[in-house]
């Protein structure tokens, strides 16, 4: 599971460092500071970054505008930011469609609402885009790009659900015929109970006496409707 990656473009030392520190604080992965075009350039094709925050007047042969165009096919979103309030850096910004953009300074709860409205176009993160390996998930403030492999169980409560792992404990407000179209393209999930879907490759054992599958500390409940599906994945271990 990795938090997602942000690459900051800025030629500011002082600034670039105060992003560092926002960026650790919300609980994503700082890449790196690369402070020219060129730079830029190397950065991004060496770190390949889930999103960029890129000032616009960055040193270098071309500005942090013309980078934008330049990486577009990359389909990396992108914030740009400035100090500057101006309609023409706007005006050039907006035809690239940017997925954000910050007027110097900005505090970090602002820094923070951008980022999250970005997330669901990062390419092959978000529950909401097709992706056949992973989901986006948030623990506290941190993001984490999760294998479906690595999802023990998932419990459902209401509209929400809970992912489980070995270690960790997520939940998404989402309901759970949208997660399994999701995560269940592979049929490696089996319903065992009208609120309990497990990975099939976690079902190592059945207690028929009290109805229930040992995993991970705890006895997950199985419904009378859904001992089939337990048994056959069992004969097939």
């Amino acid at each position: 599971m990795n938090a997602i990656s942000i690459l900051v473009v800025e030629d500011d030392l002082s600034f670039a460092l105060e992003m560092e520190m926002m960026i650790s604080e919300l609980g994503y992965r700082f890449l790196g500071n690369p402070k020219t075009s060129d730079d830029a350039f190397k950065a991004i094709a060496k770190e390949k970054p889930d999103l960029i925050i890129m000032d616009i007047n960055i040193q270098g042969k071309i500005d942090g505008i013309s980078v934008a165009e330049v990486i577009q096919a990359r389909n990396i979103p992108i914030i740009f930011i400035t100090s500057f309030k101006s309609s023409d850096y706007f005006e050039r910004a907006k035809k690239i469609l940017p997925a954000g953009y910050l007027v110097k300074p900005f505090h970090l709860l602002t820094l923070r609402g951008v980022i999250e409205k970005v997330l669901p176009d990062i390419p092959n993160t978000s529950i909401n885009k097709e992706d056949e390996h992973n989901l986006l998930l948030k623990s506290s403030n941190t993001f984490y790009r999760v294998s479906f492999d690595d999802i023990l169980y998932i419990q459902v409560d209401g509209n929400y659900c809970y992912f489980f792992m070995e270690e960790k404990k997520f939940v998404l407000k989402r309901s759970l015929k949208r997660v399994i179209d999701q995560i269940n393209k592979g049929n490696k999930f089996v319903r065992i109970h009208r609120k309990y879907v497990i990975h099939k490759k976690y079902i190592k054992n059945f207690n028929a006496k009290s109805n229930t599958i040992h995993l991970n500390g705890i006895d997950i409940p199985v419904g009378r409707q859904y001992k089939n599906n337990v048994m056959n994945i069992l004969k097939e271990i």
